[in-house]
């Protein structure tokens, strides 16, 4: 995706993966659902791990906010 944004007048300002946990299986998820605090946990995890270089290719989409130039 960085090659491909490379060749326009933009400005990348933010990538991120989502998904991530969703590899895990509906029944996991479902289960964490059903407790709160750790539902929560899992979400803020999921916000903060799917920001790192080695999990971008890892969940089941690609967010890139870019500015335009």
């Amino acid at each position: 995706m960085d090659a491909l944004f490379a060749s326009f007048s933009v400005r990348v300002q933010e990538k991120s993966s989502a998904g991530l946990y969703t590899q895990a299986g509906d029944s996991a998820l479902n289960h964490a659902r059903n407790d709160p605090e750790f539902w929560k946990l899992i979400v803020e995890k999921e916000i903060e791990f799917t920001k790192l270089p080695g999990t971008l290719d890892a969940g089941m989409n690609l967010i890139y906010v870019v500015q335009k130039l």
